[in-house]
């Protein structure tokens, strides 16, 4: 077990571990709905951060996560509805670019799953891991 941030005086506990790693698996829901992973990893950020210290740094790390994540998400369903409801014909042009927004909004889901994942990895080995497209909203 190593632990990357030198905040943390001793080696975390294995249920610490768990709940570090549970904060993370839990902004999974937001690969089916953007807005899902963002409160069910607030909820759990705002219940379990009095545990210790890794759990509270895994915990604010996953929803730091999870707010940019929703706000990106958020820009491009946006994008998609206007081209829908707004567009009253319908081109080839337009059939195009819904579809290429399909495919960034697929690939930033499986974005999210890929860095949900390495991330409980690393919480359950003990490990502080930031993910690279991460702002530090909560602290």
């Amino acid at each position: 077990m190593t632990i990357l941030d030198e905040d943390f005086k001793e080696l975390p506990k294995n249920n610490e571990r768990q709940f570090g790693m549970s904060a993370h698996l839990m902004g999974l829901f937001g690969c089916l709905f953007s807005i899902g992973g963002l409160i069910i990893t607030t909820l759990y950020y705002f219940g379990n951060r009095t545990k210790s210290s890794f759990v509270r740094e895994h915990c604010a790390r996953a929803l730091n996560f999870q707010i940019v994540y929703f706000l990106i998400s958020s820009m491009i369903q946006i994008g998609l509805l206007y081209g829908i409801i707004f567009k009253s014909e319908i081109s080839v042009d337009d059939f195009k670019n819904t579809t290429s927004k399909l495919y960034i909004f697929g690939g930033l889901s499986f974005l999210n799953l890929v860095l949900c994942v390495r991330s409980a990895i690393a919480a359950n080995k003990g490990e502080i891991w930031r993910n690279p497209i991460t702002i530090n909203f909560v602290k």
